[in-house]
């Protein structure tokens, strides 16, 4: 009589029939320009004081943005040579550059990532003229839109369906992709602009202006004010604005190193904590539930994570740049680790004999890496009488059981083992099968499975 016992085993990550493939591990992390313009410093906000890699680029850095998804860093680079460096955030490398037509200002881009939106100007010009142009992602075509901006330090707000720009004076561009419309108008008088955020399901539009403290609500399509808050109650002047889409909260940083929240209907102001030196810039970590400075002292700027809970602000690391746009936050995938399910099938026909299949899928969606996978036998004694595995993969017989180097496992791609086994006397084996790889893996405790099959009967 024959017998038939299926044994699933999990792995790290598994992904069932109908379920979604895990998403890489990512973790928060900070890309900062150098205080020299010829370098990113990346920095884990974990470790204080510290830099997990230092990336070179071109001369003349000023400004850089994270894209959406945390697999690219955008780099912009001002002077004789204007550019836009691109690196590959998960290998830590520069992987392209694209020439761009003038010195840029500060860069956005867009919610889907598939556009870098910038002012730019002849590096040697003295114009108050800033002309709106994009980068198309990935494939790096530079294209102008021939709207001039009527300013310069123009900040970009960009949504699904618009871009809108306002400069350091209060001059205000909004162009709309599906219609082609373009609308100049003035936002506030001639001041100093310090913070823009745009909320792209809304295309509401706040602007805060230097001078004389107020903040401005207006929708991004056509400049009109909905609302305006004074902010004469804080003595000290604005210098940043963030915040996250969809929530009520703005942050905003102060001349003094005060980091507040405001509330965008009503303009409630909720202290956060403060920085020493002088501010530059701002950016919101994930949830909210931190905020990143950057603070310029005696080595140049320093990038501080301040807690918003308990207002606890911790330096990061100093020496970089005191560009506005001089760093940048977001959640960057690590290193790819392959996300396996396993299933491992135990037969037993005459003459007491095992045939172990196990089948080790890549669930990610998106990353390949490479692995080892080791099954080891205990209880009864073993003989391994033989290993089939598919070309590419190199299997041997260990000690105690079998090791299989598996190659690099394409983004949804799988690979069959088979093991065959006959114990000594027909008792029971356990098996335990273990997956290793030299890349970062989330959930190590899911690494390792054991199951057991055989016994008399």
């Amino acid at each position: 009589m024959r017998a038939f016992l299926v044994l699933v085993v999990v792995l790290p990550g598994a992904v069932f029939v109908g379920a979604r493939p895990a998403a890489a591990y990512s973790q928060e992390t900070v890309y900062a320009l150098g205080i020299g313009g010829n370098i990113v410093v990346v920095l884990d906000p974990a470790k204080p004081n510290s830099a997990e890699k230092i990336i070179p680029v071109a001369p003349g850095a000023g400004a850089i943005v994270l894209s959406p998804d945390g697999l690219r860093a955008y780099v912009a680079h001002r002077g004789s040579a204007p550019s836009i460096t691109v690196i590959d955030t998960v290998v830590g490398k520069v992987v392209g550059s694209v020439p761009l037509p003038g010195s840029p200002g500060f860069i956005t881009l867009s919610p889907d990532g598939q556009r870098l939106w910038f002012g730019h100007r002849a590096a040697s010009s003295a114009s108050f003229i800033e002309w709106l142009a994009f980068v198309n992602l990935p494939a790096g075509a530079v294209q102008e839109t021939g709207i001039d901006l009527e300013g310069r330090s123009c900040r970009i707000g960009v949504t699904p369906s618009l871009a809108s720009a306002v400069c350091h004076t209060g001059e205000a561009t909004s162009l709309n992709f599906l219609t082609g419309e373009v609308v100049h108008d003035q936002v506030h008088g001639d001041g100093s602009l310090s913070g823009l955020v745009v909320d792209p399901a809304t295309n509401r539009m706040w602007v805060y202006e230097y001078t004389e403290l107020t903040l401005y609500a207006v929708d991004a399509r056509t400049f009109a004010e909905y609302d305006r808050f004074v902010l004469g109650g804080i003595a000290e002047y604005g210098t940043g604005l963030a915040a996250l889409p969809g929530d009520d909260r703005l942050f905003h940083l102060y001349d003094d190193g005060q980091v507040v929240t405001l509330d965008r209907n009503t303009a409630a102001i909720q202290h956060v904590g403060a920085v020493p030196g002088s501010p530059d810039s701002l950016q919101v970590g994930a949830g909210a539930s931190r905020v990143y400075v950057g603070a310029t002292g005696s080595a140049g700027s320093t990038v501080y994570r301040l807690d918003t809970a308990t207002g606890v602000a911790t330096a990061l690391l100093s020496g970089l740049s005191t560009a506005p746009q001089g760093f940048a936050v977001g959640d960057v995938p690590q290193l790819p680790y392959v996300d396996f399910q396993a299933a491992l099938a135990v037969m037993s026909a005459v003459g007491p004999a095992y045939t172990w299949t196990a089948r080790l899928r890549n669930a990610d969606a998106r990353l390949s890496a490479e692995a080892r996978a080791t099954l080891t036998f205990a209880g009864t004694a073993v003989e391994v009488t033989g290993v089939q595995a598919p070309a590419g993969v190199r299997c041997s017989v260990v000690r105690g059981g079998v090791r299989c180097d598996l190659g690099r496992v394409p983004p949804g791609g799988s690979v069959p083992v088979e093991v065959r086994v006959r114990p000594a006397d027909g008792g029971t084996v356990r098996g335990t099968l273990t997956v290793t790889s030299a890349h970062p893996d989330p959930r190590p405790a899911d690494n390792t499975a054991t199951a057991t099959a055989g016994g008399r009967g």
